[in-house]
């Protein structure tokens, strides 16, 4: 969770203090390795999704097999609800975090189409004949 929250700081800062055209001169067509540099950058950001996706599913299998330790006996009934609520509270945070992060992925995606768009239109591609 700490990563997640260095991870949103990082975000915010770059979108609030970085201005948009120093990115496109770092990240741009103009560096070579542009690429590179956003990859690395974007690490941290799909690292932590997958982390997250990972612990929903675990969580998953504990819920189970505390369910099953209730029915068997092995485990009191409060002792479960007590368990459940905590994994399930997990749980419903880690999901809102993946939709977030899925949101501000696609967010990035299509911002990413469209400076791409821009740029097309501005090189005077319109895909129009001069005849």
């Amino acid at each position: 969770m700490p990563y997640v929250i260095v991870g949103v700081g990082i975000g915010a800062v770059i979108h609030n203090w970085i201005p948009k055209e120093w990115i496109v001169k770092v990240l741009g067509t103009g560096n070579p390795f542009g690429v590179i540099i956003a990859a690395i950058c974007g690490i941290p950001m799909y690292a932590d999704i997958f982390g997250c996706k990972e612990r929903i599913t675990e969580l998953d299998d504990l819920m189970q097999s505390v369910y099953e330790d209730k029915v068997s006996g092995e485990i009191s009934a409060s002792m479960c609800t007590k368990l459940l609520s905590k994994y399930e509270a997990e749980q419903n945070a880690l999901s809102a975090e993946v939709q977030e992060i899925e949101a501000r992925q696609l967010m990035q995606k299509q911002e990413r189409d469209i400076y791409i768009y821009y740029k097309f239109i501005d090189k005077g591609y319109t895909g129009k004949s001069d005849d």
